[in-house]
């Protein structure tokens, strides 16, 4: 949830579910005197979901505490302490890059670094995913296994992945047209 006490449910226009304006401003009015463990600041709407633990933070917020938000079935957020771990005995070697950006993902396991669980190969930045995860009309590929990913586990390995991309099938026509072989000009 990205705020304590608004129900997921209610009426859906368009896909967006839209809470009644009495519900925000209630949510605002309780959140004012809730501290954000991360920042310190007023405001946080967000509890982790782990049923014990009281931490509440911003959204903004999240990436700077390592904390985590599930997009997927019901949403929900987690604080640092209780994120989903990915199950992975080893960490990147030295000299990894992302698969994504081709920049280095360290030697060691940690918040911002993943691995692929299709083919338990491929590291990448979290912030490559999330980036990808938003990009318009791509799938999630392995590289190395060349398979889509979709709704296959990550986080935990135990739940789907939060990226989830039309199939190619749903790709409409214009945006298969996207690219075309540039024209090349003889050289005789």
């Amino acid at each position: 949830k990205f705020a304590m006490g608004i129900d997921d449910q209610g009426p859906v226009t368009t896909g967006i579910v839209q809470h009644p304006l009495s519900d925000v401003r209630r949510v605002v009015r309780a959140a004012k005197n809730k501290k954000c463990f991360v920042c310190g600041d007023c405001g946080a709407t967000i509890r982790c979901a782990k049923s014990y633990c009281r931490r509440k933070f911003h959204l903004p917020c999240a990436t700077d505490g390592e904390c985590v938000t599930e997009f997927f079935g019901s949403c929900r957020s987690f604080c640092g302490k209780h994120r989903p771990q990915q199950t992975s005995e080893a960490a990147p070697a030295q000299g990894t890059n992302c698969t994504i950006c081709l920049e280095p993902v360290g030697d060691g396991l940690s918040y911002h670094t993943m691995l692929c669980p299709v083919c338990k190969q491929a590291w990448f930045h979290r912030g490559c995913i999330q980036a990808l995860a938003t990009a318009p009309q791509h799938l999630f590929t392995s590289p190395r296994s060349s398979t889509t990913v979709q709704g296959a586990t990550a986080v935990a390995d135990t739940k789907p992945l939060p990226i989830k991309r039309r199939s190619q099938e749903a790709v409409s026509e214009p945006a298969k047209k996207t690219w075309q072989k540039p024209y090349i000009s003889p050289t005789w």
